[in-house]
C-alpha cells in the first residue's frame, strides 16, 4: 500500500461519502451516480498522474469489460417495454383475479403467492411489481376473505425470492455476466436455495392465514 494508493483510495471513499450524503439530503440517484463514478475516474488519473492518452486507453478498456454485461441489461429492459406495451402485464393480472376470487380462501393464498413468485420473473422492481398488483390484490383479499396484509405478505414473498434467478433483472444478469457465468449454470446453483426459500414462505403464509394477521 503505497502513497499513491492511500491517496486514491481516499479520493475514492471522499467521493463516495459525498454521494451518500447528498443522496439522503439532496435527492442524489443513478445520473448523479454514473456523472460521480466519472469524476472518480478523472481525479484518479489526476492524482496518479496518468496521461490523457493512456487514460483514454484505460477507460476503453475498461467498458470492454462491462459491455457484455451492459448489452444484457438493455435486452432485459427491452422485454419489459415489450410486455407493457403489449398490455400483456395487464392481461395476467386480470386473469389471475378472475381466478383466483372463486377459491377457497386458502388455495386463493397460495395462488397469489404463486403468481406473485412467477410474475417476478417478468417484473423484477419491487415498486414497478407492487403498483401493478397490489390495486388488484387489496380489493381480492376483501373478496375472498383473507385480511390484506396476508395478500401484502404474499406479494413481499413472491417479489423477493425469485429476484435471485429473474432473467429480466438487469443487476442479476450483469452480476453474473461480470461473473463469467452463464444463467443457466446460476439456475442450476440457485434453484434447491430457492425451493427451500419458497417452501418457508408458503410455511409463513399459512401461519398468517391461520391467526387472521392484521393490525392490532
Amino acid at each position: 500500500m503505497t502513497t499513491l494508493h492511500k491517496g486514491v483510495l481516499s479520493y475514492f471513499v471522499l467521493c463516495m461519502g459525498g454521494y451518500i450524503y447528498c443522496v439522503f439530503n439532496q435527492g442524489w440517484g443513478l445520473d448523479e451516480m454514473s456523472a460521480l463514478f466519472l469524476v472518480i475516474a478523472i481525479g484518479t488519473s489526476l492524482i496518479a498522474k496518468i496521461n490523457p492518452n493512456q487514460f483514454v486507453k484505460l477507460f476503453i478498456e475498461g467498458a470492454q469489460k462491462v459491455l457484455h454485461a451492459a448489452l444484457i441489461v438493455g435486452l432485459a429492459r427491452a422485454i419489459i417495454v415489450i410486455l407493457e406495451s403489449g398490455m400483456i402485464i395487464d392481461t395476467l393480472v386480470y386473469s389471475m383475479a378472475t381466478v383466483l376470487e372463486t377459491l377457497p380462501n386458502f388455495v386463493a393464498t397460495m395462488g397469489m403467492y404463486i403468481f406473485n413468485l412467477l410474475f417476478n420473473l417478468i417484473v423484477s422492481s419491487a415498486s414497478g411489481q407492487a403498483a401493478i398488483v397490489m390495486p388488484v390484490m387489496a380489493p381480492l383479499a376483501d373478496v375472498i376473505g383473507v385480511t390484506r396484509q396476508v395478500a401484502v405478505l404474499a406479494y413481499n414473498f413472491g417479489d423477493g425470492f425469485t429476484n435471485t434467478i429473474t432473467p429480466t433483472s438487469g443487476i442479476l444478469m450483469a452480476s453474473i455476466a461480470l461473473g463469467g457465468v452463464s444463467w443457466t449454470k446460476w439456475l442450476r446453483f440457485m434453484l434447491p436455495l430457492l425451493g427451500l426459500w419458497c417452501l418457508v414462505g408458503a410455511i409463513a403464509l399459512t401461519i398468517a392465514l391461520n391467526i387472521n394477521l392484521g393490525p392490532f
